[in-house]
């Protein structure tokens, strides 16, 4: 027959002793424990006393010896039935729903799944592990970075060849788009497509990351040509080629991407990822921490795996895995989340299998992964500790592995503390900030159980969590301050903005490392606008050479504002006159008429 246990613990035993032995003493009529035939029998004894059979088998000389008391609620059952007993009791927390009962010991704290984790810091000398060793030798950028001007710096990460893949995308969409209109306008005019170049390509990027450092990223593009704004965009490009550019751009081919997305329901950009991923930790050795959580990317168009985080700024929006450097916020590799896959089942652990991928290029480094209480897990610090890793994080109070003394208790008092250690290689520590409040840390750093009294008596472990904690977050809030992203419904191109965000923001900690700044807080700033103009002047040059171009007013002011020097209209053919007329349509015609000397 099933039966549910109570159980009572060493001191409640104590306690229920102790009333009973006056009772002993002054040879008032009490229960016999050892034989519950007789029991009930007093109508004056309490109800709410536990008795009447409600206590089998105990021997009061041998009840300090044991740690806790079973109680067989059958038998009280069968009890009150036949003797009209009463058994009350309240033991919220040591009522066991049909579990085993969870051995105590004292030197060890033991978890749900049995593992002990010790009191006492070891006695002995511990070695310290390999994991713990770092063996980084050469922190920060690498040397190809060195003596680079910052446009060179920025295309290390977002390279020649992405940017001719874009072109050569993006001018085969525009060329089937333009024959699939002309054929449906048979009548009209022909439109044809003018190729996308390199240079207009680059210049392209300079004007976003320019409106990005200036703010006007949700400005119209009506707005930003416009008389009273920023002369080089005007300078750079027309307003109708800048429309069309943003239309059109591709950055994977029609051709296979329905293959591709049975695979990967980021497809569309997900080629470029990875080979901006590729730079970032090619030209960049991390420190010793590295972090590893999420960033929200803001974007509420339609998608297959937009994300709700109702505690992030944006709460809508793509998820986006990162690992980051701890110290400098540099982006190492990232991971754009696309949900589970349709045809497997509910996945498990999935922070675990977050940050295998995201630190699997810095196996046997020494290096010290920090994470949060999504991530952290035991078995994810035995899983790094076995690649040569360790691990710092926050836990949940429902993991398994952690024992019932360090969960949440109202309680135990503010700024204490309980320690753990497990096979002297990871600890685990449970400090209360406040009543009901406790945050718990596992580590497979080196072995410490040293207090700050000065930050109120928090454990080192806390300390150094909180130094290291924040490293995708403030990546995150840079990526903000200047971002590029415009509104659109495209959700490869939102991801492009978000990638020259990332490009920029690597090339800027490069550059800076490489050259050290002072101390101001313009500094990015400038190298924003530095790295936007050696994009687009080029362009600018380019177009200074076209009479055509020239022959606009506001545009030839545009261009010689931009390049700091007078242009004329005439300067490059001799002995011409450059006449503008207007057409039906209001488009200006530059006619040159050749003089005769």
């Amino acid at each position: 027959m099933y039966a549910k246990y109570y159980r009572i613990r060493y001191e409640e035993l104590q306690d229920h002793v102790q009333n009973i032995l006056p009772e002993l003493d002054e040879g008032e009529e009490h229960f016999d424990l050892e034989d519950d035939s007789n029991a009930g029998n007093d109508d004056s004894s309490n109800p709410n006393d536990i008795g009447a059979g409600g206590l089998i088998g105990i021997n009061t000389e041998e009840s300090y010896a044991e740690s806790e008391l079973i109680i067989e609620e059958d038998d009280i059952r069968n009890d009150e039935q036949e003797e009209g007993a009463t058994f009350e009791a309240d033991f919220e927390d040591d009522f066991d729903s049909g579990e085993p009962p969870i051995p105590q010991r004292h030197d060890a704290l033991i978890a749900k799944d049995q593992t002990a984790w010790l009191k006492n810091f070891p006695s002995q000398a511990v070695r310290v592990s390999s994991h713990n060793v770092f063996r980084g030798t050469v922190v920060g950028p690498t040397r190809a970075t060195q003596g680079l001007i910052e446009c060179d710096v920025f295309e290390l990460i977002f390279t020649p060849s992405m940017l001719q893949q874009i072109l050569v995308d993006t001018n085969e969409k525009a060329r089937k788009a333009y024959e699939i209109w002309n054929e449906k306008n048979c009548t009209g005019d022909k439109r044809i497509w003018e190729k996308l170049t390199l240079i207009e390509l680059r210049a392209f990027i300079g004007l976003v990351l320019l409106a990005g450092v200036n703010k006007s990223n949700d400005e119209d593009v009506d707005v930003l040509w416009g008389q009273e704004c920023i002369c080089f965009y005007r300078a750079v490009m027309p307003k109708s080629r800048f429309k069309e550019i943003v239309r059109f751009i591709r950055f994977d081919s029609e051709r296979t991407r329905a293959v591709r997305l049975e695979a990967n329901k980021a497809a569309p950009i997900s080629e470029l990822w990875t080979q901006m991923n590729a730079n970032l930790r090619k030209y960049y050795q991390p420190s010793g921490e590295i972090t590893a959580d999420e960033q929200l990317f803001a974007y509420r168009g339609r998608t297959r795996f937009t994300q709700y985080i109702p505690s992030k700024p944006a709460k809508y929006g793509i998820k986006v895995w990162f690992a980051c450097d701890a110290k400098s916020f540099y982006p190492l590799k990232s991971e754009i989340y696309t949900g589970k896959n349709s045809n497997a089942g509910r996945a498990n652990n999935v922070g675990e299998g977050v940050v295998q991928r995201l630190v699997c290029h810095w196996e046997n480094t020494g290096r010290t992964i920090i994470c949060d209480n999504f991530f952290t897990s035991l078995n994810l610090g035995k899983y790094l500790m076995s690649k040569g890793l360790a691990i710092l994080g926050t836990v949940r109070q429902n993991k398994t592995f952690v024992p019932y003394e360090m969960k949440a208790d109202r309680n135990r008092a503010e700024e204490s503390f309980i320690f753990g250690f497990l096979d002297g290689k990871f600890s685990l520590v449970s400090y209360v900030q406040k009543r009901g409040i406790s945050v718990i840390i596992l580590a497979s750093t080196p072995l410490t159980n040293s207090i700050v009294a000065e930050k109120k008596n928090k454990p080192q472990y806390i300390l150094d969590y909180d130094v290291n904690k924040g490293g995708v977050d403030a990546m995150d809030k840079m990526l903000s301050a200047y971002s590029t992203k415009r509104k659109t419904l495209r959700r490869p191109l939102a991801m492009f903005y978000n990638m020259l965000d990332i490009s920029s923001l690597a090339s800027f900690i490069i550059y800076s490392e490489n050259n050290p700044y002072n101390r101001r807080t313009d500094v990015r700033r400038k190298f924003l606008r530095s790295l936007s103009k050696q994009l687009f002047m080029p362009a600018i040059e380019q177009r200074s050479q076209v009479p055509r171009v020239l022959g606009f007013h506001q545009t030839r002011k545009a261009i010689e504002i931009a390049l700091d020097r007078s242009l004329s209209a005439t300067s490059n053919v001799d002995s011409s006159i450059y006449l503008i007329f207007p057409t039906i349509n209001n488009q200006n015609i530059l006619y040159l008429v050749n003089t005769v000397k």
